[in-house]
């Protein structure tokens, strides 16, 4: 799978649209995956979310929501045709 990319976006923002289409945890080695980044920038961004409380550890490696209207928040952001794109 090529990795997310939108060129209008921040790597913060393209980040949080990917893991936000994820109903429980998710993996931070998925998003490496499907993102391309180094997994010590996508560490330090999922550990912002959890510093901010909007999201939390599950176990190692693995994050999900704390809050979920964030979560839905961010679904509502995502344009049609980009949410297409992070289904492919």
């Amino acid at each position: 799978m090529a990795p997310a990319n939108f060129p209008d976006k921040t790597h913060v923002q393209r980040l949080q649209d990917i893991i936000c289409l994820f109903e429980d945890d998710f993996s931070m080695d998925w998003i490496i995956e499907l993102t391309g980044r180094k997994p010590s920038e996508v560490l330090a961004e999922l550990e912002q979310g959890v510093g901010e409380g909007w999201l939390k550890k599950t176990r190692s490696g693995y994050f999900a929501f704390a809050d979920l209207k964030k979560r839905e928040l961010m679904q509502l952001a995502i344009a049609p045709h980009e949410k297409e794109l992070l289904f492919r």
